[in-house]
């Protein structure tokens, strides 16, 4: 397996578990509309993603090609157990977002190389 820090992730397609999380003044899907988007990927096998201080970071965006070091993100922690989370929750403004995952562990805090991007597109919420 490469070293953390060249393991991309691979993404699961979101679109499995899109469930409508309600709207904050606006009921019929206008600009203040919010969807909850459930994000799975594959699990990072090296040792410090599974332990304390490991785990993944969700980044998300409205860009395509966005940056991460300057992305809104989710912070998936290892809690117990073999492995950490590898799903997470997302509540987000109903428009296309963009999504990647990075791996990271105590020897590496700023995480592995982000996972390939995916959109998560407003025709389907």
């Amino acid at each position: 397996m490469p070293p953390l820090s060249t393991h991309p992730l691979r993404i699961l397609l979101i679109l499995l578990a899109l469930l409508i999380a309600g709207c904050s003044n606006d009921s019929g899907g206008g600009s203040n509309s919010t969807s909850t988007v459930v994000v799975n990927w594959d699990a990072n096998r090296e040792s410090g993603v599974n332990t304390t201080a490991g785990g993944y970071r969700v980044y998300y965006s409205t860009t395509a090609g966005f940056d991460i070091d300057s992305a809104d993100f989710v912070d998936v922690p290892y809690e117990s157990g073999d492995t950490a989370p590898t799903s997470t929750t997302l509540t987000l403004p109903s428009q296309t977002h963009y999504i990647k995952v990075v791996a990271y562990s105590a020897l590496n805090p700023q995480g592995s190389a982000a996972s390939e991007e995916i959109a998560v597109n407003k025709l389907f919420w």
